[in-house]
């Protein structure tokens, strides 16, 4: 009888045992990071009931429909360890640096991330402008895995029963 035949231990049970203990970021449950992007106000300059006869234009003093995007999201990920995980998710999102403007936003959303890289999801987005405080959101997007860290890249929609959509894209790091 060989040393081996006498051992409890399983030959690979080292290895095996590594490679359970190794966490992957796919893994991970709550993430977040930085993220930039464009958007783009549709019929920014009609006037609409919601602004007392106003426009967009006129009551937040928007030179243009575009605008640059600046912000930062949190992600709770329900791991389903399959290939379907279910996502909470919050984000501030601040419009109109460009054009000397402070436009803030909040967006929650629920969702669902197929296979660890494509989200889609709805919710709300808020924003202290009266007149317009809460929309419905539905976004999408592919975050592909870049070693350690995630480069998601979002589409978003936001629509508005005065014709005045709001829609833009979006990236960043995740970490």
């Amino acid at each position: 009888m060989t040393l081996e035949a006498t051992s409890s231990t399983p030959p690979n049970a080292d290895r095996a045992a590594g490679a359970e203990g190794k966490k992957s970021v796919d893994d991970s449950v709550l993430l977040h990071g930085f993220r930039l992007g464009y958007g783009y106000v549709m019929n920014y300059d009609a006037r609409v009931p919601a602004f007392e006869g106003k426009s967009l234009k006129e009551q937040t003093g928007m030179r243009a429909p575009s605008h640059f995007l600046l912000g930062y999201e949190i992600l709770y990920r329900v791991v389903s360890h399959s290939w379907l995980n279910v996502l909470l998710l919050a984000n501030g999102m601040v419009a109109g640096i460009e054009q000397s403007k402070f436009l803030p936003s909040a967006n929650l959303l629920i969702g669902a991330e197929i296979k660890n890289s494509f989200q889609i999801g709805v919710g709300a987005n808020l924003s202290p402008l009266k007149g317009s405080e809460a929309h419905f959101i539905a976004a999408a997007g592919w975050t592909p895995r870049v070693g350690s860290i995630y480069t998601p890249f979002h589409v978003f929609f936001i629509p508005d029963v005065d014709g005045v959509h709001r829609m833009g894209a979006t990236t960043g790091v995740t970490f």
